[in-house]
């Protein structure tokens, strides 16, 4: 359903970001592991043509790991391309004190409040808050980023949103941790 908050904006203007939190990514996200900062390089590059292409809004569903590399990553290109803006779609109120080291929560709070539009989809956390934030962002949005490690995540809740916005005809650009060594190298 299309969310009320959003009619404003044409949803082809509109991508969402899905993708491991930092436990599932290589070096546990370790932000200074050369393979993570490849990562990062290539979400950059990915969002830009994203950009150039004329998406403006990027829905960041708020969790550790891909959710706020990508919405950072947003956030360093807003100075080249001052038209765009990050919409955080925050499963539960409270949702913050999910974030486990002081990093996430200071970019977690960053994020939040240099954003274009936030919203709260609930006032408590609930069985399938989580499933049902992912399933708003597919539905708000006409593209689909993931990162995604195909190999260990078919139950995940990115798999189940990639799978989500395939059957919607959502256009989906999945970047594959497993099919790109770079990501695991030590330098």
């Amino acid at each position: 359903m299309r969310g009320d908050l959003l009619f404003d904006i044409d949803v082809e203007k509109i991508c969402c970001f899905s993708g491991n939190r930092n436990d599932k990514l290589p070096f546990k996200g370790d932000r200074n592991a050369m393979g993570i900062k490849r990562l990062e390089s290539t979400i950059e590059f990915e969002i830009e043509r994203l950009i150039i292409n004329g998406f403006q809004f990027f829905i960041t569903g708020m969790a550790n790991g891909i959710d706020l590399i990508c919405a950072e990553t947003v956030l360093r290109l807003k100075s080249k391309y001052k038209d765009i803006g990050i919409i955080c779609v925050i499963p539960y109120a409270g949702h913050i004190r999910e974030m486990k080291t002081d990093r996430d929560k200071y970019v977690y709070s960053l994020i939040e409040r240099s954003c274009f539009r936030s919203i709260t989809l609930a006032t408590g956390y609930y069985k399938n808050c989580y499933k049902d934030r992912n399933e708003f962002m597919i539905e708000n949005s006409s593209k689909l980023l993931a990162v995604y490690d195909s190999s260990k995540q078919a139950g995940s809740g990115t798999y189940h949103t990639i799978r989500y916005a395939e059957n919607t005809g959502l256009d989906v650009k999945v970047i594959e941790i497993n099919k790109n060594p770079q990501f695991f190298e030590i330098v």
